[in-house]
């Protein structure tokens, strides 16, 4: 009796195991998206799968559109798929100021600024870290019209070596004309340029 007790024990508590892996074996993903801005994607031999934190509703629709008969793919929510464009590196320099550049930017040592005047002018060339303090005076003097360059070496007004970053460099013009008629107004240029050590 003691025996067959035990079987029945035994193979109460099996039977229930054995239908738990089965239906375990058996498993739906819901759509469904819960979090707070993560994303992960990854893409092996042909399946997708893709997986985000942060977003409380999505649903994908694909209608016929009522004016064309066209099918479209409607997404609500705010993880909508986006075609991968990749990136790449322009060959030119994109300068935001065309009448003031410097090259290389980045540069590591030294960069070379350049600039036109229309006329002969007082110039005057400072170097702001991000904050807005004047990290050096690079000229300041009178220039004849033309084309300008000036070498300056990534160093402060005391001949310390600048540290990695960006920097404002500001071209401050004031036209000098002697018979007192000015050429044009005064004007000042700003551009940004990156030292990397």
């Amino acid at each position: 009796m003691k025996n067959k007790f035990k079987l029945f024990l035994t193979i109460l508590i099996v039977i229930p195991i054995v239908f738990s892996f089965s239906y375990s074996q058996n498993t739906k993903l819901k759509k469904q998206v819960i979090g707070s801005g993560g994303m992960l994607h990854q893409n092996v031999d042909g399946i997708s799968m893709s997986g985000m934190l942060g977003q409380p509703i999505i649903e994908k629709r694909t209608p016929k559109s009522p004016i064309d008969g066209v099918n479209y793919d409607l997404f609500q929510g705010f993880w909508v798929p986006d075609p991968y464009y990749g990136t790449g590196v322009n060959d030119q320099p994109i300068s935001y100021n065309n009448n003031l550049s410097n090259y290389p930017n980045p540069f590591s040592t030294q960069t070379t600024i350049a600039y036109e005047l229309k006329a002969p002018a007082n110039v005057s060339i400072r170097v702001y870290d991000m904050v807005g303090n004047t990290v050096a005076q690079i000229f300041n003097g009178y220039q004849n019209a033309g084309p300008q360059k000036i070498l300056f070496e990534s160093k402060d007004g005391r001949g310390n070596p600048l540290a990695s970053g960006s920097y404002l460099y500001e071209l401050n013009v004031q036209p000098m004309d002697m018979s007192g008629n000015q050429a044009f107004e005064p004007y000042v240029l700003r551009n940004v340029m990156v030292i990397v050590k």
